[in-house]
């Protein structure tokens, strides 16, 4: 894979924000500058927590050898377009009035379209290989 480097340092950014936001959910913090804390939720925040240190793991493991592991980059692409579907319906149809998580969910489902995007690019520009 000729982009397998750019790939890797991709992989390696993703898993930093997934153990960062693991962190964050834990501690019922925010990187967001207008954070509501009535969202906080002990259990759902620990549960997001387990999804994002798993998650973070994937990427990590997978940056080891982008080459070996092609196949858990496309899966990671597969997941990252369902998480975008994902946010499209929480931005829609979840009222969320009162809070500014639908401008929080607005913000990750961009930065996570240009992260998959720039994924699918890498992946892909080398052919299905």
């Amino acid at each position: 894979m000729k982009n397998a480097k750019a790939i890797k340092y991709l992989l390696i950014i993703g898993s930093l924000y997934y153990f960062m936001g693991a962190v964050v959910h834990f501690f019922g913090l925010s990187i967001y500058p207008l954070y509501d804390g009535l969202l906080f939720s002990p259990y759902h925040d620990t549960v997001i927590t387990l999804c994002a240190i798993v998650f973070g793991l994937v990427l990590a493991i997978t940056a080891t050898n982008v080459g070996k592991y092609r196949a858990f980059v496309s899966l990671v692409i597969v997941v990252g377009i369902i998480a975008i579907l994902f946010s499209l319906y929480i931005i829609f149809f979840i009222d969320l009035s009162g809070t500014i998580k639908k401008q929080e969910t607005i913000v990750e489902m961009i930065l996570l379209i240009a992260y998959v995007g720039s994924l699918g690019y890498f992946r892909y520009r080398d052919g299905l290989n």
